[in-house]
């Protein structure tokens, strides 16, 4: 009877048959979806690495648009830079020539009043024969000192009065003196 006990029994064997068949089955189902989930994983993969691949060309493009919006911009700056630095030098010319202007404007009242007083002196001479009279007046022809004399003293209190109206420049002041040389040159030229 003890080898009845571990002798197994045909329907022992037959169920034993049909748990490894289950088994077969469920582990080649299992082996069909691992293969299917594999290659839907590969699928995936590849799929991301093209979008990946299109990612960083999209990415280096847009890098190689904004580098030459970068070096065009920087040029651009260089240029502005070069244009700004060109006017300032100009503003300092300018600025020096206003100072120029403005100080030879300072002397302007001086110098218009001495040409009023020239050209006073230019249509007297010219319609007056103040120097006809003066050498009519002599009959050797020299020339009468006490008419000049007036004359100079004339010429210098109009001078005179026009240079202290205006005032005396800095170094626009003139000297009366050195007229009187003029006119003594002046005289000898009549002569």
């Amino acid at each position: 009877m003890m080898n009845n006990v571990n002798s197994p029994s045909k329907t022992n064997i037959e169920e034993a048959n049909k748990h490894l068949q289950a088994l077969y089955a469920r582990v080649h189902d299992l082996e069909k979806v691992i293969h299917d989930q594999s290659e839907t994983m590969t699928k995936k993969e590849e799929t991301m690495q093209t979008r990946l691949q299109e990612i960083e060309t999209r990415k280096d493009s847009e890098i190689a648009k904004l580098q030459t919006k970068l070096q065009v911009s920087e040029q651009k700056v260089q240029n502005l830079i070069a244009i700004t630095q060109s006017k300032e030098r100009k503003i300092v010319q300018l600025q020096d020539r206003c100072v120029q202007l403005d100080e030879i404007l300072t002397y302007k009242p001086l110098l218009d009043s001495l040409v009023t007083v020239m050209s006073d002196e230019r249509s007297r001479s010219s319609s007056g024969g103040e120097r006809d009279a003066m050498i009519r007046s002599n009959s050797k022809g020299e020339l009468d000192m006490d008419i000049w004399k007036r004359r100079n003293s004339n010429l210098k209190m109009r001078m005179s009065a026009a240079l202290t109206a205006e005032g005396p420049a800095e170094n626009g002041q003139m000297d009366v003196s050195q007229e009187d040389t003029d006119s003594s040159s002046k005289k000898e030229m009549y002569l």
